[in-house]
């Protein structure tokens, strides 16, 4: 699972390489964003079977619920105090 997993994405992102290729023949890329998009794309797959694409709404949601949990945990009341 995990090599095919590896195996699609990195088809895809060589696939979507090609396709920025200009008529010259060649094209500059930042390769740290492709890399991090394509660690995103084997983890979505391997763990949860999905693209990160397809998942990608519910990993933004969850970083706003932890972002929101960790401001509520200052915003505590104890009434003793």
């Amino acid at each position: 699972e995990t090599f095919s997993a590896f195996s699609s994405s990195c088809t895809e992102m060589i696939s979507r390489w090609n396709k920025l290729v200009g008529p010259c023949g060649h094209r500059e890329l930042d390769v740290s964003i492709e890399l991090r998009q394509l660690i995103k794309e084997i983890h979505s797959k391997t763990i949860y079977g999905s693209s990160y694409a397809e998942l990608k709404r519910v990993f933004e949601l969850q970083a706003e619920q932890a972002k929101l949990s960790a401001t509520s945990l200052w915003e505590i009341y104890f009434p003793a105090f």
